[in-house]
């Protein structure tokens, strides 16, 4: 087994923004706290969470995590 599961959590300015963490949908609650599980490959993994408000506004974030098993 060379992968395993990260739960990536963080929380947004407006909560009726849409998040995604590479690509899965998170679901945000009333006070803008997301969480969603992704999962890693062993080495280095880059995770993007990206957020988009209601009037179109975008904002994104890679963080490099490695995973070492």
């Amino acid at each position: 087994k060379n992968s395993q599961n990260l739960t990536v959590s963080g929380r947004v300015s407006q909560p009726e923004a849409s998040v995604t963490v590479n690509g899965s949908f998170a679901r945000v609650d009333g006070e803008g706290k997301f969480s969603v599980v992704i999962r890693l490959n062993e080495g280095d993994n880059d995770v993007l969470v990206k957020a988009v408000g209601r009037a179109g506004n975008a904002a994104e974030k890679t963080v490099k995590v490695r995973l070492t098993l």
